[in-house]
């Protein structure tokens, strides 16, 4: 959380100051319970993967953290600092749910990588609506359940 803290720091206080709820996620594993009244969740404290799993399944996994917390949370918009795929997750997240998302990421078509953000996006996107689609399908099921319960007693 050290590098971009200043404006993080800023960010948080201005809306937590102005009343509004807000959640850091963070890949920090040494980072605070709480950064200037905000709760911050370290996505290490999750499960971790086996360690003999590829590196892109480490990856995925980092990715339905940050799905499963926004998915929890339901936030009325996503800020994200930062590269890399946790970040994209949020970013498509924010998309596919009409969630208003502020991007503070540096600008990689400078670096030439349009094609492999291409690749990557199809590819997280497909984990992303696969996650969402799970959380949807586990909320119906436990529906059903209900339904089933409350048929059972009556």
């Amino acid at each position: 959380m050290e590098s971009g803290k200043p404006r993080l720091q800023n960010i948080v206080q201005g809306l937590t100051a102005s009343g509004d709820d807000v959640m850091v996620l963070t890949a920090d594993p040494k980072a605070p319970a709480r950064f200037c009244g905000a709760e911050v969740v370290s996505l290490h404290a999750s499960p971790p993967p086996p360690p003999h799993s590829p590196e892109l399944l480490r990856l995925a996994a980092l990715c339905a953290c940050v799905v499963s917390r926004l998915a929890a949370s339901r936030p009325h918009a996503i800020h994200v600092a930062g590269p890399g795929l946790a970040a994209a997750a949020a970013t498509l997240y924010g998309r596919l749910r009409g969630v208003p998302v502020v991007d503070h990421s540096p600008d990689t078509g400078r670096l030439g990588l349009g094609g492999l953000l291409r690749l990557l996006w199809s590819v997280l996107a497909g984990a992303v609506a696969l996650a969402l689609w799970h959380l949807d399908y586990a909320r119906h099921l436990r529906g059903q359940e209900q339904l089933m319960l409350a048929a059972a007693e009556a």
